[in-house]
């Protein structure tokens, strides 16, 4: 992590960060701060990965793909350059169609400790 990160660059080097592997949504974490935290997040599976921070504000910026982004109960085609808000405790996330990908760069504050489990994944409460 760096001061300076090109995002066109990561994107196409993206490493994904090993707390993220089994999760739906890929991400390299580009920076922490002592109040935020900032990655750069893929989606290519299809289907949706609806998801909830119980802790953390987001602010996603759409990189790549125009999809259905879901929050709380209002669903919104997104494509790059939309900005989507996400508060704390707001059921989330992309919706994918075959053949589909999505990336994002997110910021979430306060600061997101990958020692934690910070996110429920929608498809883990169905099992």
């Amino acid at each position: 992590m760096g001061t300076f990160v090109n995002i066109r660059e990561t994107l196409k080097a993206m490493q994904t960060d090993p707390a993220t592997t089994g999760d739906p949504i890929k991400r390299e974490f580009v920076c922490d701060g002592e109040f935020l935290t900032a990655n750069l997040s893929i989606l290519e599976e299809s289907g949706d990965a609806l998801h909830t921070q119980k802790g953390h504000d987001e602010l996603v910026l759409v990189l790549e793909g125009e999809i259905d982004f879901r929050v709380g109960e209002e669903t919104r085609r997104v494509r790059p350059g939309d900005l989507v808000f996400i508060p704390k405790d707001t059921i989330h996330g992309p919706i994918l169609g075959d053949g589909g990908r999505f990336a994002a760069l997110s910021v979430f504050a306060p600061f997101f400790d990958r020692k934690q489990k910070n996110i429920e994944w929608q498809r883990d409460k169905a099992r």
